[in-house]
C-alpha cells in the first residue's frame, strides 16, 4: 500500500502514529511515495553500477 509523503510526517507525534499503523498490519507492505522512490532508485544505481 502507498501512502502520502514523508514530509507529511512532520512531528515525532506523527511519525509515532504512522510507525505503529505500519506496525500493526500483516500481510500488507506501507510505503511512503519516498520510501518507493528511494528504493527504485537504490535498485536502478545497483543495475547501473553507481
Amino acid at each position: 500500500m502507498l501512502t502520502g509523503c514523508d514530509d507529511e510526517l512532520d512531528t515525532q507525534e506523527k511519525r509515532r502514529s504512522f510507525e505503529l499503523y505500519r506496525a500493526g498490519l500483516s500481510g500488507v507492505t506501507v510505503l511512503t511515495y519516498d520510501e518507493l522512490f528511494r528504493n527504485v532508485r537504490g535498485v536502478l544505481d545497483a543495475v547501473r553500477g553507481d
